[in-house]
């Protein structure tokens, strides 16, 4: 009897020896990721007011407004001014959790580099010329939620 009560005391302590080394150590003694920074304003603004008409009115229609605000749908790089549609396409991609992420290396050039706003339920857009020390930009889109236009939302576009 006295044989079995050790061996069980020894298979108690295996057990527990086994569990002290497979178990990982507590999450205080686990190294932190670092918070990651908040991305700071968007260079396209999420929305926009805008003042639409009807320019031709078709006989027997009358003209409404649907009261439903431009949001930002959709983000473009040019070579150049937009009016000569050189758009550029992203050179990398990552995909996160909800969230993918493409990137554009932009190299120095003498037309300059141009970010174009698109936003839904208007054909306004917003445009503008990126200062001379950009070099590469990301925008952010959330992979689970597709806009009016059918692509991803875009979440944050930025400009380094």
């Amino acid at each position: 009897m006295a044989r079995v009560d050790g061996v069980k005391r020894f298979l108690a302590c295996a057990l527990l020896a086994a569990l002290v080394l497979l178990v990982p150590p507590a999450a205080a003694a686990q190294p932190k990721k670092p918070a990651p920074e908040p991305p700071g304003p968007s260079l396209c603004p999420a929305e926009i007011n805008v003042e639409q008409r009807v320019a031709d009115l078709p006989q027997g229609w009358e003209a409404g407004l649907s009261g439903l605000k431009p949001q930002l749908a959709m983000v473009t790089f040019f070579d150049g001014p937009p009016a000569e549609r050189a758009s550029l396409k992203y050179d990398s991609e990552l995909k996160q959790k909800g969230n993918w992420v493409a990137t554009w290396t932009l190299a120095p050039t003498g037309r300059g580099h141009w970010i174009q706003c698109a936003y839904d339920n208007t054909t306004a857009v917003l445009s503008r010329r990126l200062p001379e020390t950009v070099n590469t930009c990301a925008v952010t889109y959330e992979r689970s939620t597709k806009a009016v236009n059918a692509l991803p939302v875009v979440k944050h576009v930025t400009c380094k």
